[in-house]
């Protein structure tokens, strides 16, 4: 079939959206099928990627809103969060530039069997509605992916404002499926579209053949996260502070761009707490892989579940879920080995990649 995936992110971009459109291009172009992935242009060179798997990509342009800068002061810092906040509550911004350049690179493209655009950021699904409406000759099928809710996002400190609602419901209304990574986030999605709601979970390679040339040498009990926080929601601080009340050496490896709250646990730990830079995913699976054991800071929230725990999983590694309600005994049992209360992630065939593109698939043999 003649596949079209629209995308702001892709390899060497390390984010689950990236993982998504990557595994999910891929498996799809050894399929067969004839695979062309939509971006913008970042300077990057994926040519190899067209060797290697038969992909084809096109660039729908420089992404530019950037917003008005305030100087590099206290002051001009401030200034430039306040707008960040409002106008990305407003209009989602800088996001919304996504879907100018994607309904123009899209005007005038047709005879797609399946169309797969990739959310966040949302907008790439507006860009694909306004273009589906101009052309509807664009894709036999449009299925909108989304990794996270939009309007009903329960992660997010800062609210969509009213009336972002409206266009998202525009654009899912010229889609012909919604899918979403589990069944609990459906609540987040308005009622009018359940029925073109499916549940798609994230896609892996499973094949992992997992090197033991970066696994660090232990010598003391070591652990890992990898992943961004949230304070509030996926928040590290009380773990910290249970862990430097603790009367034993150990490695706590953290892969993180979340570096300020981190920043004065790191000092009083006295190097057991190493904050680690963030490494390409098959690189950071060959480290994990020499842990005892992986931390998993929970969300909180049935709506959003962390797609890194498919990762931990395929490492077979016990995973220690930290909620807002510590449980400083299972902590405790972790830290002396004993993994009894580990986080067990069902089912992890469901991840496969060649089952996730099998799925895709079958939603425009039901069209």
């Amino acid at each position: 079939m003649k596949i079209c995936i629209v995308s702001r992110f892709f390899f060497p971009e390390i984010s689950p959206r990236a993982f998504r459109t990557t595994e999910l291009a891929i498996e799809l172009a050894q399929q067969g099928h004839d695979v062309l992935v939509v971006l913008p242009d970042l300077g990057v060179d994926l040519s190899f990627f067209s060797r290697e798997y038969n992909i084809t990509f096109k660039y729908y342009g420089k992404l530019s809103w950037k917003g008005f800068q305030f100087g590099n002061g206290v002051i001009g810092s401030l200034l430039q969060r306040i707008q960040f906040r409002i106008l990305n509550s407003a209009i989602d911004f800088p996001h919304t530039e996504l879907f100018f350049k994607v309904k123009d690179f899209l005007k005038d493209k047709n005879g797609f069997d399946i169309l797969i655009s990739i959310a966040r950021p949302h907008p790439i699904h507006w860009g694909v509605a306004r273009a589906i409406t101009k052309n509807p000759t664009l894709s036999k099928t449009w299925i909108a992916d989304c990794g996270d809710p939009f309007t009903g996002a329960t992660v997010d400190k800062f609210k969509k404002w009213f009336y972002l609602r409206w266009i998202e419901n525009w654009a899912f209304k010229k889609a012909t499926f919604i899918t979403i990574p589990i069944h609990s986030s459906i609540t987040a999605y308005s009622h009018r579209f359940r029925n073109k709601i499916r549940i798609i979970p994230q896609g892996f390679r499973m094949d992992e053949n997992i090197s033991t040339l970066l696994r660090p040498e232990k010598v003391v009990p070591s652990f890992a996260y990898a992943g961004s926080f949230i304070p509030g929601l996926r928040d590290p601080r009380l773990f910290m502070n249970f862990l430097l009340k603790q009367n034993i050496d150990f490695r706590f490896y953290v892969f993180t761009n979340s570096k300020e709250i981190l920043a004065d646990y790191i000092t009083k730990s006295n190097g057991r707490i190493k904050l680690m830079k963030i490494l390409p995913r098959d690189e950071l699976l060959q480290f994990l892989k020499g842990m005892d054991f992986l931390v998993n800071f929970d969300n909180n929230t049935a709506v959003h579940s962390p797609s890194k725990l498919i990762d931990y999983a395929i490492t077979q590694l016990p995973i220690l879920n930290i909620t807002n309600k510590l449980e400083e005994e299972i902590i405790a049992e972790f830290l002396h080995g004993n993994y009894h209360n580990r986080y067990v992630v069902e089912n992890l065939d469901q991840f496969n990649i060649k089952n996730v593109a099998k799925q895709f698939l079958e939603l425009h043999t039901k069209n």
